[in-house]
């Protein structure tokens, strides 16, 4: 579930939550970068440019519409026997899987956030510099030992029976 695609994510969990039989559960998983560590070493500019990117896609960077409210949003339903659990993966960018998702999805979409929203969250113009094109030295994942940490939070909740 992207609460963005809600305009009341605590009211379509509620809705989900009825929809279900009694004793039905419902589960909400969320993953991806705006989860994930990809710039370790460099939280300070992850941070931001994570921001850029909720910015530049209208996102909620925090407050009762976050992606990591699903567990208050099943709770509030009236949800029973919730649970959260993590699956993280970690990856290194000399994998080829990794280097694609990282080149073809992650790099461009935060390169653009960056250049469009990145002075307004504080992005520097060294901030800016190490997220070039890939194959630059100052490029973030070309630095040795360069890996993605991307966890999928799985949160479940059943209807009262």
């Amino acid at each position: 579930m992207w609460p963005g695609n809600f305009p009341d994510p605590a009211a379509t969990v509620a809705a989900l939550l009825r929809g279900v039989r009694p004793g039905g559960t419902v589960a909400l998983l969320s993953s991806g970068y705006y989860r994930a560590t990809f710039l370790p070493g460099h939280a300070r500019l992850e941070l931001l440019v994570r921001l850029a990117s909720f910015r530049r896609w209208n996102l909620p960077a925090d407050g009762p519409h976050h992606h990591d409210r699903a567990l208050a949003w099943l709770l509030a339903a009236g949800a029973t026997d919730t649970t959260v659990r993590v699956f993280p993966r970690t990856g290194f960018a000399n994998e080829p899987a990794v280097a694609a998702y990282l080149t073809g999805t992650v790099w461009p979409e935060l390169r653009a956030s960056a250049a469009e929203q990145g002075r307004e969250v504080g992005l520097t113009d060294d901030d800016l510099a190490d997220l070039t094109t890939p194959g630059d030295s100052r490029h973030a994942p070309a630095q040795p030992g360069h890996h993605i940490v991307q966890p999928a939070v799985l949160v479940t909740g059943r209807r009262p029976a």
